[in-house]
Parts: C-alpha cells; sequence; structure tokens
C-alpha cells in the first residue's frame, strides 16, 4: 500500500487518531497513559493528525505534544448553515450545499480562541468538509447530500477559503465517502443517489474542488501574507478508494501539485483491509497489515 501511496507523490500521515478513539482516550486515564508511549515520527514527511469532532467537549491538551496537524470537522448538525441538518435516518440536505459562514469548534460553538492556543502551541488547524453524514458508499446508507454539491465548486470552495480566512485556520480536507464509479469498481452501490449523481459529476466534482481550492489558498496566502508553508490541502479517501484502478486514486495522482498529504482511512471500518484485504480480496498483497 505504501508503495501505491508514493506513487500518487503524496506524504501521508503516520497515525489518525479519529474521533471514536480519541475521546476515548479521553475517558480513560490507562489509554491517556499510553499516549506518552506513541510511537515517535521517523521521517521527516511523517505527519500525526488528530480528527476532532465539533459536537464535543474538547480537553485535549495532553494529546498534543506529538500531534503536528488537528483537523476539525465542517460538517455539523443543528442550526447551523451547513450542507445538511442532522436527522435520524436521513440528513436534511440543502440543496444549494450551503455552508455555514463560521466553523463550530467545540460544543457546537465557535471557540476563536481554542484555535488560536492550539495554532501558539505549534500546530495546524485545518477544516475538514465532508464525512459520512454527507452520504456514503457502503450498504444501507440512506444520506446523498454531495450530490447537491456537484457543480457548486465555485461557491463551495469559496467559502471555505472564507471559513479559513476568517478563522486563521491552516488549511482545507475534503472527506469523501461517497460513490463516484458506479458504472465500473462501485456497481450497485449509492443506491440513496439522486437525480443529480452521476460518475462524471462526481469526478468533476473532486478533481474540480480540488484545483480551485489550491488556487484560491494560494491567493488567500498572497493577500494576507499567511508565514506558516503554504496552507494545507488534503483528502481523507477511504483505503478502499486507493487501490491503483480507482478514479479517486487517479484523480488525487493528477493532482497531487496542488496536495500536501493524504489521510487515507486505515481503521477497519467500511473495509476491514487487514482480514480481508483492501479490495475484498483477502489478505495479501493490498492488506493493511
Amino acid at each position: 500500500m505504501k508503495d501505491m501511496i508514493s506513487t500518487i507523490g503524496l506524504r501521508t500521515s503516520t497515525l489518525e487518531i479519529y474521533q471514536c478513539v480519541l475521546f476515548r482516550f479521553l475517558l480513560m486515564d490507562e489509554e491517556v497513559r499510553q499516549l506518552h508511549v506513541l510511537p515517535k515520527l521517523q521521517f521527516a514527511d511523517q505527519i500525526l493528525i488528530a480528527l476532532m469532532g465539533a459536537v464535543h467537549s474538547m480537553g485535549i491538551v495532553v494529546l498534543l505534544r506529538r500531534i503536528a496537524v488537528l483537523v476539525v470537522r465542517m460538517v455539523v448538525a443543528g442550526t447551523f448553515a451547513v450542507s445538511y441538518t442532522w436527522s435520524p435516518g436521513q440528513n436534511s440536505c440543502s440543496t444549494t450545499c450551503d455552508v455555514a459562514s463560521s466553523l463550530p469548534i467545540c460544543g457546537n460553538a465557535n471557540r476563536q480562541d481554542l484555535i488560536d492556543k492550539w495554532r501558539g502551541m505549534g500546530k495546524k488547524v485545518i477544516l475538514s468538509f465532508g464525512g459520512a453524514g454527507m452520504g456514503g458508499s457502503w450498504s444501507g446508507d440512506q444520506n446523498n447530500c454531495w450530490d447537491y454539491c456537484f457543480g457548486r465548486e465555485e461557491e463551495l470552495s469559496t467559502s471555505l477559503v472564507n471559513i479559513v480566512g476568517s478563522q486563521q485556520l491552516d488549511g482545507i480536507d475534503i472527506d469523501y465517502e461517497y460513490c463516484y464509479d458506479v458504472a465500473g469498481k462501485q456497481s450497485g452501490r449509492c443506491s440513496q443517489r439522486t437525480s443529480n449523481y452521476s460518475d462524471s459529476n462526481a469526478q468533476a466534482f473532486l478533481d474540480t474542488l480540488t484545483s480551485k481550492l489550491r488556487v484560491k489558498l494560494n491567493t488567500l496566502q498572497s493577500n494576507n501574507g499567511y508565514s506558516r508553508g503554504r496552507y494545507e490541502l488534503t483528502h481523507a479517501p477511504m483505503d478502499s478508494d486507493l487501490v491503483s484502478d480507482s478514479k479517486y486514486f487517479q484523480i488525487l495522482k493528477n493532482r497531487h501539485q496542488d496536495l500536501d498529504f493524504i489521510m487515507p482511512q486505515f481503521y477497519n471500518g467500511v473495509t476491514k483491509a487487514v482480514v480481508d484485504g483492501i479490495g475484498g480480496s483477502g489478505s495479501g498483497a493490498l492488506s493493511a497489515a
């Protein structure tokens, strides 16, 4: 798998601490202690990532000693004008792919003081847009909010970059877990898709949004003098989307100069790569083990 990722020409995160794991660490003293023995980063191009949900309270200072990048989710439920409102069973999508003009950080509240504190500790804080609530490619998922963002890359990229500028963030992550190739490798998936969906629309969205975000982040940096390197632009594809013949893989490969690193979702979720192999054909060459 490392060889496949290296062909894209991007860095990958050494370890991702996802929300369910992160807050389990916080609640269990023994696991908090174990954080202090996390393996040290061995190479200059490895990054330790923490992914945090805005609906939770934050008490994560103990985590920050080895964490290089904090990823704060953009898509939240409630009264915020985001791309969906949470609803049991199926989220209510914004049909114009609207996102909030400010980012909830903690307890569904805008906590600029926390952003400033984390950045003052030398950490980068990046905005994540997407996630499972927007729609997933796994069996039984009912959400299709991505469909309403297809063709709206100009407006969406502007909204996301405006948030980065106004809240002094360090970049943007795209967390796309939805379909993009139902005519091919994803045949039979995403039955919840609307008439807005087509493979070509989904693939164009991923490609165009990535391009527009890089251009607009570069323009923002030229205008505001951002001095922490260039603004980070990342994707967080599921492991099964990174096989070499995946359409998503090819988009990432072609856009590698626009991207800074990727955060593959290796946590035995939708696919159990250690047991089944990333391609679902059994443990072996594509196993994450």
